[in-house]
C-alpha cells in the first residue's frame, strides 16, 4: 500500500526551540512518507514594511496574495543550522521563496503546520488546492495562527480548546466545515523529555 505523503512546515524559529517539530518528522516516518521544510531566516532578512512596498506581487491562484514571494515578516531558520545533525539527520529543507513551498504543498496530501501567526492565508490557499491541512501549536503561543479553521486544529489542552470554540461561536474564527476537528491532543512542547517540575528546587537553585 502506497504511504501518504506528508509536509511538515516549520514557519518560524522560537529562539530556544529550534528543534520543536523533529521529534514529530521521525514519529510521523514510521507510517508515512514525510517531507520536512523550513522557512530560510533570509525571508526575514528581505522583509520591508508594507508602507514602503512599491508593488505587491500577485501570482494566479492567489497564492501570495499580500505577500512579496521572498518576504516574510516573522524570524525563520538561519542557514548556520543546516550543518546542525539534527537537521541533517531529519532531511530538513530550506526555502526562500513561498512559490517553493507552492511546489511542496502540491506534492502532498496532508500539510502540518506548526505554529506560524500569519497562517490564515496558507490556510486558505492550502484548503482550495484540496489538501488536509492540519496545525499543531508547537511552541504553544496564545496568537491565533488562523481565522478560519483548517481540517484539523490540535491544542495543548481543554481551556484552550474552550477558547477557540468561543471564538468560533462569535464568528471571529470562520468554520469552513462541520467536518473540521479542533482536538485536545497535547503539544511536543509540554509533553516530550520535561522531569517533573519542583518550585521550591528551582527556587533554591537559582536563588
Amino acid at each position: 500500500m502506497k504511504k501518504k505523503k506528508i509536509l511538515c512546515f516549520s514557519a518560524t524559529c522560537f529562539k530556544g526551540n529550534e528543534h520543536k517539530d523533529l521529534d514529530l518528522v521521525r514519529e510521523l516516518r514510521n507510517d508515512f512518507d514525510v517531507t520536512h521544510v523550513v522557512k530560510s531566516h533570509d525571508m526575514y532578512l528581505n522583509y520591508r514594511d508594507k508602507k514602503e512596498r512599491s508593488k505587491i506581487l500577485f501570482i494566479k491562484n492567489l497564492f501570495f496574495k499580500n505577500l512579496n514571494d521572498k518576504e516574510c515578516g516573522f524570524p525563520g531558520f538561519v542557514n548556520d543550522l543546516k550543518n546542525d545533525k539534527k537537521f541533517i539527520d531529519s532531511k530538513t529543507i530550506w526555502i526562500d521563496r513561498w512559490s517553493e513551498l507552492k511546489k511542496f504543498i502540491i506534492r502532498n496530501d496532508i500539510i502540518i503546520l506548526g505554529t506560524f501567526r500569519n497562517a490564515t492565508w496558507l490556510v486558505e490557499n492550502i484548503r482550495l488546492m484540496k489538501k488536509i491541512v492540519l496545525i499543531h501549536k508547537n511552541p504553544s503561543t496564545i496568537d491565533l495562527d488562523s481565522i478560519i479553521t483548517p481540517n484539523i486544529l490540535c491544542l495543548k489542552d481543554e481551556k484552550e480548546k474552550a477558547f477557540i470554540e468561543s471564538f468560533i461561536k462569535k464568528k471571529k474564527i470562520l468554520k469552513l466545515s462541520s467536518k473540521d476537528i479542533v482536538k485536545v491532543t497535547g503539544t511536543l512542547q509540554h509533553s516530550l523529555d520535561h522531569k517533573h517540575f519542583d518550585k521550591d528546587n528551582f527556587f533554591k537553585k537559582y536563588n
